[in-house]
């Protein structure tokens, strides 16, 4: 099985349960090489381990005109920059 890296995306009113997705992540996903969180502004309160990247970094597309959050999403997920062509989103 090939190595991948697993991407979280994540919004300011989820930075709370962060903890408890990457312990679920890291119970129930094996064969997984780094962990990336994906979010808009500066997470403050970074668990050991994890790959914090702002979104405006993670994708050559400008994001600034995509008006709906789930969109924006969409583009990140397609276009990211920060792992390999193997990742789980």
């Amino acid at each position: 099985m090939k190595e991948f890296d697993i991407v979280i995306f994540t919004a300011d009113k989820y930075v709370q349960f962060h903890e408890q997705v990457v312990e679920s992540v890291k119970k129930h996903v094996t064969g997984y090489k780094d962990i990336y969180i994906i979010s808009e502004k500066e997470i403050e309160n970074k668990l050991d381990g994890l790959i914090y990247v702002l979104d405006k970094d993670a994708c050559d597309v400008d994001l600034k005109f995509v008006k709906r959050p789930w969109i924006k999403q969409q583009y990140l997920k397609l276009f990211q920059k920060v792992t390999g062509d193997n990742y789980l989103v």
